[in-house]
């Protein structure tokens, strides 16, 4: 670890993972798990994985609690979305395909063009901005973001799982889903983290709608 970088440190300092276990002092790859005491030279992402499992590149951790399994998960899956949302923050910044040149400065001096300036979008470009309908031809052609398959697909279901409150609150129909109209809207909502596919019809009318119903008498239970 950097130990003169305090960014490196407070992350390090927040990551669940360094509790459940021990980091040799002089290597930090080197990780023996606090549960199953197996001692592997991993990195920090790699740690996370063998404690929470369903990774193809690390072994999970047989031993690990399942308050711990969710906690780290949740923590990865936070990361994930940061990281998403930087991108999509960074696409904003768009170079020039023109050099900016004076009309009289051209021919002389330099042979050398000068660099491209960056440009920050402005109020106007959100008119120009791709629409959803465009956005969800393309990802039916096979255009996808390329964020980690297990924490999108955690929250997605996440997502989908407050999509399907609102409609039985709301007591909407299922084939709602099936409208192009309530696919474009939920495109225009995922814009804000590229990636997310709203529930199927059969998503709210079955998986989703027994989850709901297993909750709520969990809860009249207690």
């Amino acid at each position: 670890m950097d130990t003169n970088n305090p960014i490196l440190d407070t992350e390090d300092a927040m990551d669940p993972s360094r509790r459940y276990g021990t980091t040799d002092p002089t290597n930090r790859y080197k990780f023996a798990c606090k549960f199953c005491a197996k001692s592997t030279s991993v990195g920090v992402y790699q740690r996370k994985q063998h404690l929470v499992g369903g990774f193809k590149n690390c072994k999970r951790c047989p031993k690990c609690p399942e308050h711990v399994r969710e906690e780290v998960k949740n923590y990865m899956i936070q990361k994930e979305a940061e990281k998403s949302a930087r991108t999509t923050d960074n696409s904003n910044v768009v170079a020039l395909d023109d050099y900016d040149e004076d009309d009289d400065g051209v021919g002389q001096g330099s042979s050398k063009p000068p660099p491209k300036k960056p440009r920050q979008k402005g109020p106007l470009d959100k008119f120009y901005a791709n629409k959803p309908e465009d956005k969800l031809k393309g990802r039916k052609c096979g255009k996808q973001q390329t964020i980690n398959e297990v924490c999108r697909k955690e929250l997605r279901d996440k997502v989908c799982k407050e999509i399907g409150r609102w409609f039985y609150d709301a007591r909407l129909l299922f084939n709602a889903a099936s409208y192009d109209s309530f696919h474009i809207a939920m495109e225009s909502v995922a814009q804000f983290v590229p990636g997310f596919k709203p529930p199927r019809m059969y998503e709210l009318r079955v998986p989703l709608l027994k989850n709901e119903v297993e909750s709520t008498q969990k809860v009249l239970k207690d």
